[in-house]
């Protein structure tokens, strides 16, 4: 009985991981996913923290370190913890696509298209890629050609992707 109260929440299921394996990265990285899942921000830093000091090459710790920055509103801190990333990995999809998706919220068009690009060419099926240089060739940018082949590829890779699609639809649209 005593268990199963470790298993009410997803914090406590993690913390208590934490507590029988203190030197275990991957506890830490749960324990930090958790929190924030929670919008609890400041441990999930924490944990992520603790995280990285046990492996510093836990790569997706790091990209979620950058994450729980971004969703607490601090962009500068996010984008320093992706460019850290990248520095221990330049080939790490994550990292590029999310820069590429912060620079498309805050309307930073060439930045972006250089992140969603770098994303394509060491994972060319990332349909997050594909589909950010869809909209930014879609509007601001347009560039019909450029839009429909992105927007079609996220539909090569994933046939539902619904956002996508309703996009490819507007821009046919725009053509009559």
């Amino acid at each position: 009985y005593q268990r199963n109260q470790v298993w009410t929440s997803e914090v406590r299921l993690w913390q208590e991981a934490t507590i029988h394996s203190p030197d275990s990265a991957p506890a830490w990285y749960g324990l930090g996913d958790a929190h924030r899942f929670a919008k609890q921000f400041e441990p999930a830093l924490a944990a992520y923290s603790t995280c990285t000091r046990l492996d510093k090459e836990y790569l997706d710790c790091w990209n979620n370190f950058g994450i729980t920055y971004a969703e607490m509103g601090n962009s500068n801190k996010a984008i320093d913890t992706w460019e850290q990333v990248l520095r221990i990995k330049p080939t790490y999809c994550k990292a590029h696509t999310n820069l590429g998706f912060l620079a498309y919220q805050q309307e930073r068009w060439e930045d972006a298209i250089t992140e969603f690009r770098s994303t394509i060419v060491n994972c060319p099926n990332n349909i997050i890629a594909h589909y950010g240089l869809g909209l930014i060739y879609h509007r601001p940018r347009f560039d019909k050609e450029k839009a429909t082949y992105h927007l079609d590829r996220v539909l090569q890779i994933n046939p539902t992707f619904d956002y996508a699609s309703d996009a490819r639809k507007k821009l046919l649209e725009l053509t009559w």
